[in-house]
């Protein structure tokens, strides 16, 4: 008895996987996790959401999106932690001179 713990997507070509994995990095891109993305194109696809994960796995393109959507991340709370200083700064400053008014 052989197993297969593979599904036979016969009519799935190299072209039509690229396409699915592409889709679901843009989906990361725009906020969506990995499961929910390839979730997504699977239902567009009809095959199983796993297979389309282990695509996207196989691609070794993950790791790149991830890092870009960090990048973004840590540059923009990065702005943020500027932000709150700058407020905090005029806040301390306010404060000792309002303590060296009285």
């Amino acid at each position: 008895m052989t197993v297969t713990s593979r599904r036979d997507y016969g009519w799935i070509t190299d072209r039509i996987r690229d396409t699915a994995v592409q889709a679901v990095l843009t989906g990361i891109e725009a906020g969506l996790s990995l499961s929910a993305a390839c979730a997504e194109v699977a239902v567009d696809l009809e095959v199983h959401a796993n297979t389309v994960k282990n695509w996207v796995m196989q691609s070794g393109q993950l790791e790149q999106v991830r890092s870009s959507n960090d990048s973004q991340i840590v540059a923009r709370l990065a702005a943020e932690i500027s932000v709150v200083r700058a407020a905090n700064t005029g806040l301390l400053a306010a404060l000792k001179h309002r303590q060296g008014q009285k």
